[in-house]
């Protein structure tokens, strides 16, 4: 446990974070036979400010074990540089349809490793775009409606 809070402090002073993930939530496996089988997360992408001004939409995915005993991480560095700024409309309608707290839960359910704001942010952001992509299927596209007509 005192490695742990060594690490930490460690990023802190160095002023990184971990970048986050998405998938199987450990990346080591020390193959001994249950339940003597030790799972850790081990491995992990940490990125400073800088980086993130560059790369502002990287993503860390924990692919599946193979033939090591450490999960690849597969990164994609993307820079998203598109202006546009949609912003998340809530309708007053959905709460009325019979799977919009079932879309809600399992949208924020879905676990996200990270530090606590980070994990705020990210689900917050997941069930926006959850709900507009609902909300295109269980309503049609509403704003598309009064232009055609």
């Amino acid at each position: 446990m005192e490695e742990s809070l060594d690490f930490i402090q460690c990023l802190n002073d160095c002023g990184l974070q971990d970048a986050g993930f998405s998938g199987s939530k450990y990346t080591w496996c020390d193959n001994r036979d249950p339940p003597y089988t030790i799972w850790k997360r081990l491995d992990r992408l940490v990125h400073n400010s800088q980086w993130f001004d560059v790369f502002n939409a990287t993503s860390v995915t924990h692919l599946s074990r193979t033939c090591s005993d450490h999960a690849p991480l597969l990164v994609k560095m993307n820079f998203d540089n598109t202006h546009i700024i949609k912003y998340f409309k809530f309708l007053n309608i959905w709460i009325e349809h019979t799977e919009f707290l079932e879309i809600v839960k399992h949208s924020w359910n879905e676990e996200v490793v990270g530090n606590p704001l980070f994990v705020l942010h990210q689900k917050i952001k997941r069930t926006c775009k959850t709900l507009s992509s609902w909300s295109r299927q269980a309503f049609c596209d509403i704003y598309e409606e009064p232009k055609k007509l």
